[in-house]
């Protein structure tokens, strides 16, 4: 059982280390969509006041349209980072659970621990 704990810390510690590196992706598309999104919003105000004070050049209407449109795809990319990550801890758990599955059926295969009697109970009773 020593060689099978050594192999899930080992294998746990290979899921964090990804689910580290995902989590810090998602971190940083998410805080600069939000910032494409605050620069979205002061390219629109100030296509207002250019468009207000008679400057029509046209390039400064399509700015705050190619900010929202960055800030959409840099959220949904980090979504989608998110989704990923979310597969990694469930791998991460279900590796636990693997293993603390294994140990059971080791430790009542050899008399270790008595053989739990195991009733789930209804929820809601």
């Amino acid at each position: 059982m020593l060689e099978a704990r050594v192999d899930l810390v080992f294998e746990l510690i290979g899921i964090s280390t990804r689910r580290a590196r995902y989590l810090q992706s998602v971190l940083l598309c998410l805080v600069l969509s939000v910032g494409l999104f605050v620069a979205t919003g002061l390219t629109v105000a100030g296509a207002a006041l250019l468009s207000h004070w008679g400057w029509w050049l046209g390039w400064y209407v399509w700015t705050p349209v190619a900010l929202g449109l960055a800030g959409s795809g840099t959220m949904l990319f980090g979504c989608l980072l998110l989704i990923r990550e979310g597969e990694l801890a469930m791998r991460n758990t279900l590796a636990e659970m693997r293993y603390l599955m294994d140990w059971r059926e080791h430790a009542t295969s050899s008399g270790e621990v008595p053989s739990p009697h195991f009733r789930p109970r209804a929820v809601g009773r």
